[in-house]
C-alpha cells in the first residue's frame, strides 16, 4: 500500500533570485520517479505520490517539473545519460580496435546496466506498446541516434565476418531483449529456473550465451 501525504498545510517556497537547484532533493526525486514510472507505467504513477515517497511536496515538483510529462523526461534523460557516459568510456578506450570488440564490450556494459536498472525495460516496455507523443520525444530526443550508431557497429563487425549475417537492426533488438529480459522477470526467471539473475555469476553467463548467439563459431574470444 502507498504511504500517503498530507501537504494541505505546506505552502510554497518563495523563489530566491539566483539560488541553485537542491541537487540532493532532484536526485531524490528523480530517482523515486524512476521507481514509480518502472512500477505503474506513466499513467499510473501520481505526481503526489511520488513527491510524498520523495520527503518532499507536490509544491516543490512542480517548482522543477511543471508537469508529469517533464517529470517523465527528465528522469527518461537522467537514465540515457547515464548509459550514455557508460558508453562513451568504452568506445573511447576502444576508438582503435576492431568493431567486434566494441560490441563485445557495449554488450557487457549493457547487461551490467540493465542488471542495475532493471527499471529502464520495465518503463520501455509500457512506453514502446503503442505510439505516443513521449514515445516520439523518447526516440526523436535520445534513442534513434544511439540505436543507429550501435547497429552500425554490429554492421561493421559483420563485414569483419566475426558477427552472424542477419538483419543488424533486428540483431540489436534480440541482444537488448536478452539482456534485459532476466532482470525484468527477476522473479519468474528465479522461480523456474532457481536462478537469481542478478548474480554476478548469472550475469556472466547472460553476457557469454548472448555472444555465443551472435558471434560466429571462433569469433570473438575474451
Amino acid at each position: 500500500m502507498r504511504a500517503s501525504c498530507d501537504t494541505s498545510s505546506t505552502k510554497r517556497p518563495a523563489k530566491t533570485p539566483g539560488r541553485k537547484p537542491p541537487t540532493e532533493l532532484l536526485d531524490r526525486l528523480l530517482d523515486t520517479a524512476f521507481e514509480a514510472f518502472a512500477a505503474h507505467g506513466y499513467e499510473g504513477a501520481s505526481m503526489r505520490q511520488i513527491a510524498c515517497d520523495a520527503g518532499t511536496t507536490i509544491q516543490r515538483v512542480v517548482y522543477h517539473f511543471p508537469s508529469k510529462v517533464e517529470l517523465w523526461k527528465g528522469v527518461m534523460a537522467r537514465i540515457v545519460a547515464r548509459a550514455d557516459e557508460r558508453r562513451r568510456r568504452v568506445l573511447d578506450e576502444l576508438r582503435d580496435a576492431p568493431a567486434s570488440v566494441k560490441l563485445r564490450r557495449l554488450i557487457i556494459d549493457m547487461v551490467h546496466f540493465l542488471a542495475e536498472f532493471p527499471g529502464v525495460h520495465r518503463i520501455m516496455t509500457f512506453e514502446a506498446a503503442h505510439p505516443s507523443p513521449r514515445l516520439q520525444w523518447l526516440c526523436d530526443e535520445l534513442l534513434i541516434s544511439r540505436v543507429k550508431e550501435t547497429v552500425n557497429i554490429i554492421k561493421a563487425a559483420q563485414r569483419e565476418r566475426t558477427v552472424r549475417q542477419v538483419d543488424a537492426a533486428r540483431l540489436y533488438y534480440a541482444i537488448l531483449s536478452i539482456s534485459a529480459v532476466p532482470f525484468t522477470i527477476a522473479a519468474e526467471f528465479k522461480l523456474t529456473t532457481g536462478n537469481d539473475p542478478f548474480e554476478s555469476e548469472e550475469i556472466e553467463k547472460t553476457i557469454d550465451f548472448i555472444c555465443a548467439l551472435i558471434f560466429d563459431t571462433g569469433g570473438l574470444a575474451g
